[in-house]
């Protein structure tokens, strides 16, 4: 009985008091505090969703990068340099470093652009479990000393945005069960709240069947409630053939000489990011795109390393090229001379 009584009491306090639910009308009240472009919001989680080996790593450093520089790196939309705390859970610290020189190398950025504004974590650095289940079947249970510890973090580094990269490392959850992925969000949206900062959560999709099908916000690995918790959800997803041959052939530079080559060739390094809980994929050209991007470390100089490393930039896809004179030729000679209805030489 005692047991009973002291539940009834936890849940009371857990639900509080009610609302007077009065509205008062014409009040003033506050914009909306966007921290980079229309995606992430103070208070709010946000969240990104890709396959493996799309670039969702490497845009989630352009974008620290861009908010803590307070330059538009990428044709987001940035306000002002912020503080940003970059969590990345499958890369260790000598990793990181390398991906963000390159980035920081390729944007021409300085250690004063920052001014101190970024700050990382890495695997290994920290245990960073937010959730784990408890006994009780669905039930979840926050991880008070690491909940505190990062809150106390962030409000003494001034962080603005929280990223952190991969959301399935940041709790013991199984990713089926809609309840229990619904308040391991919750309990990042209480870091936001209680922080006064945005969170961006970086999630991987399913694997698509592979015919061709497009990843959508549904498609993100595990609970939909992921998708229905954050506030805002983007897909990135790599260009498709079916895509890349729409485009044809293109020219570009190759060992600084004018080549034409198929767009296919070079479809896996480019890929696309649209927003909003769409169950489709939007149109080619109402996606963002971006193209990663191969940045040597070293200089060309005896005994520095020559490696490269992928960086994102903003990308805008080249239009279908156009059919030359001599194709046009060769299609009138195909239908006897100029073309008319009658002489349709197609599959229609």
């Amino acid at each position: 009985k005692g047991e009973r009584v002291a539940e009834a009491a936890a849940e009371e306090a857990e639900v509080g008091e009610m609302p007077s639910g009065v509205f008062q009308f014409g009040q003033v009240y506050p914009a909306d505090d966007w921290l980079y472009g229309h995606h992430i919001m103070r208070g709010e989680v946000a969240g990104s969703a890709a396959p493996g080996g799309v670039g969702k790593s490497t845009l989630a450093i352009v974008e620290a990068l861009a908010m803590a520089s307070g330059k538009d790196l990428v044709g987001q939309g940035v306000q002002e340099p912020i503080g940003v705390l970059l969590i990345n859970l499958e890369d260790n610290i000598g990793r990181m470093g390398k991906r963000i020189e390159a980035a920081m190398r390729k944007y021409e950025l300085t250690e004063d652009d920052l001014g101190g504004r970024l700050k990382v974590w890495a695997k290994g650095e920290v245990n960073f479990v937010i959730a784990k289940p408890t006994k009780n079947p669905g039930e979840v249970k926050r991880q008070d000393a690491l909940f505190n510890k990062l809150l106390t973090y962030i409000l003494d580094n001034n962080i603005s945005v929280v990223s952190v990269d991969p959301f399935v490392r940041t709790h013991q959850i199984a990713e089926n069960d809609n309840v229990a992925i619904a308040k391991v969000v919750t309990f990042f949206e209480q870091v936001a709240q209680q922080g006064g900062c945005g969170i961006s959560l970086w999630h991987h999709t399913r694997k698509m069947s592979g015919d061709g099908a497009s990843p959508t916000v549904d498609s993100a690995r595990g609970a939909s409630s992921f998708v229905d918790a954050c506030r805002s959800v983007r897909v990135l997803e790599t260009m498709t053939e079916k895509q890349a041959k729409g485009i044809g052939k293109i020219k570009m530079k190759v060992d600084g000489k004018d080549t034409t080559i198929e767009f296919t060739t070079i479809r896996r390094r480019i890929f696309s990011c649209y927003s909003g809980k769409l169950n489709y994929a939007p149109p080619i050209n109402e996606s963002d795109w971006y193209r990663i991007d191969s940045v040597k470390l070293g200089d060309g100089l005896i005994n520095l390393s020559d490696e490269t490393v992928g960086v994102v930039e903003q990308y805008e896809l080249p239009t279908p090229q156009e059919i030359t004179p001599e194709q046009i030729d060769t299609i009138k000679a195909a239908i006897d001379g100029e073309p008319r209805w009658r002489h349709w030489s197609g599959n229609g």
